[in-house]
């Protein structure tokens, strides 16, 4: 489904709750047509109308907030229309192309809900990476899964945990290879491996053996010259030929306080473990602790700075304690805090905001103008909910005004109200697809450019372009009144749901369309 598509639906189903009179028969028609071409278009209708439904049956049932954790009011007119409109384009769907066709072969399985369900293919997170030099265009981020594949790096340390539980600190330079959750083959690096019983059987493979392990803590040292050293510290490995047969009378024991060495050549030799020579997971966390310290630190040198910038005209810092949300720039419009609960942002010591609740939100009040704007925050989305989540939503959607957000199917995107007479009432600029699955639980970097002189709109995420699209139209932008995380809609008796699920550490906005070079600078300068 394209952008302008993705749009005439967005259009129709906020008309579904805007229109006191309803759809019109065109307008009906239009998305019954939307529903029948797109499977996408499906998801999101059925998922307005989930929500829809239960907010309807929490009001009938008398159930209250165990239901529903969020109050319904008693006469939800416009609600009830929606339902209604719903379920009469839902009829009209199911009876133009038929319930069978709709479901396909097996429609007593799981296939349907099995389409929408999200998948991940990692086999390992990316705990911590320390002074990393990465071999690649696009490293990897802290934080992160891991799929199968590659990981090369110059120098530094990684610390992996595979998702069986075993645990990998490998020191550059290194050429790793991740294959399942429970088996790596490592041609390059040194590495000390914590491996608890439940990930017991979790192998290792090199060009000299592969090991496989029983339960314990062992080193390899895998030189770029070929030889190659295994070191057991504590419980048990086998030792196998390379080959991947486990043949038994090719099984070879270590214990703890025993190695193997390998010369290039391939003739073998005892060693005894030098446990002091790899890096412990101990003195791992302890440098990950001094090194987030140092960038907090370097961070709140950058904070004072930017909060000087002329062109800023909003600077949130999430630092202080109360229910005021601090404005650092000159213009001193500071947000109110409702709802929102105090917390850890990036960094230990780092302040930060939850959302979690329908009502949490930051009130805001950003005056004036705009044919430049950028939009920048540190966040963290704990979930994927299916449906819009609010970072900047102005009050009302008046001309002029944005709508920052995230969509049902995790991009980011900004809206804009265009002028009266137009064919769509707004336009929405953004990529397809900015939060996966794997983005969950971990920091972000995000940033939106509308630059009139320039006629587009841009985004970045972690200080890398991902969209630029033309403008519609020429036109100014404002915000006033608003909300950060969530949206005060102007709709009688009941409000749109987009709060924002998870932490906002930081949000600045700049009255300049900043460059592509110093959105990557304020990036560097500002990541866990």
């Amino acid at each position: 489904m394209d952008d302008d598509i993705r749009d005439e639906l967005d259009e129709l189903l906020l008309d579904h709750q805007e229109q006191e009179s309803g759809l019109s028969e065109p307008q009906r028609q239009r998305l019954n047509d939307l529903l029948r071409a797109h499977p996408e278009a499906r998801r999101q209708f059925a998922q307005a109308q989930a929500l829809d439904a239960a907010l309807h049956l929490q009001q009938s049932s008398g159930l209250g907030a165990d239901v529903v954790d969020f109050p319904m009011p008693k006469q939800p007119t416009i609600f009830r229309r929606v339902a209604w409109i719903g379920i009469a384009a839902a009829v009209t769907f199911l009876l133009g192309i038929g319930i069978g066709s709709l479901l396909g072969p097996g429609a007593g399985d799981s296939a349907l809900a099995g389409d929408s369900e999200p998948m991940d293919d990692g086999v390992a997170l990316l705990t911590c990476a320390l002074d990393v030099e990465w071999i690649g265009n696009e490293p990897p981020v802290a934080g992160t899964p891991l799929s199968p594949g590659r990981l090369q790096f110059e120098s530094g340390l990684v610390h992996l945990e595979f998702y069986s539980g075993a645990q990998l600190i490998v020191e550059g330079p290194a050429d790793l290879d991740l294959v399942t959750s429970n088996q790596a083959i490592c041609r390059l690096g040194k590495l000390r491996a914590k491996v608890p019983e439940v990930a017991r059987g979790f192998s290792v493979q090199s060009h000299h053996f592969e090991l496989v392990d029983l339960g314990t803590e062992f080193g390899l040292d895998i030189s770029d010259g070929g030889a190659s050293e295994v070191l057991v510290f504590d419980g048990e490995v086998e030792i196998y030929p390379p080959d991947g047969k486990r043949a038994p009378d090719s099984r070879q024991n270590l214990l703890g306080g025993s190695g193997l060495t390998w010369a290039a050549s391939g003739e073998t030799g005892s060693i005894a473990p030098q446990a002091q020579n790899f890096p412990s997971f101990e003195d791992v966390e302890k440098r990950s602790q001094d090194a987030s310290q140092g960038q907090l630190d370097h961070w709140q040198t950058w904070n004072s700075s930017v909060a000087d910038d002329s062109r800023v005209v909003a600077h949130f810092d999430f630092e202080g304690d109360g229910g005021r949300l601090v404005n650092r720039s000159n213009s001193q419009n500071h947000g109110t805090i409702v709802g929102g609960e105090r917390t850890t942002g990036r960094w230990p010591g780092k302040g930060a905001l939850e959302f979690k609740r329908p009502g949490d939100r930051v009130r805001i009040d950003i005056p004036g103008e705009y044919d430049q704007l950028t939009l920048s925050t540190w966040l963290r989305m704990d979930a994927q909910t299916g449906r819009f989540q609010s970072l900047i939503l102005t009050d009302g959607y008046e001309i002029g005004h944005i709508h920052w957000q995230i969509t049902p199917n995790g991009a980011l995107q900004l809206g804009t109200r265009l002028p009266e007479g137009r064919k769509s009432r707004g336009k929405n600029y953004g990529p397809k697809s900015t939060f996966g699955p794997r983005r969950i639980g971990s920091w972000s970097f995000v940033c939106t450019v509308y630059d009139r002189q320039a006629g587009e709109v841009s985004h970045f995420f972690n200080g890398r372009e991902i969209s630029r699209q033309p403008m519609v139209i020429d036109q100014a932008v404002r915000i006033g009144q608003g909300d950060i995380g969530n949206w005060s809609a102007p709709i009688e008796g009941a409000q749109p749901v987009r709060n924002f699920v998870g932490r906002i550490d930081e949000m600045t906005i700049w009255k300049a369309a900043l460059s592509s070079e110093e959105i990557l600078s304020i990036y560097r300068q500002t990541r866990p």
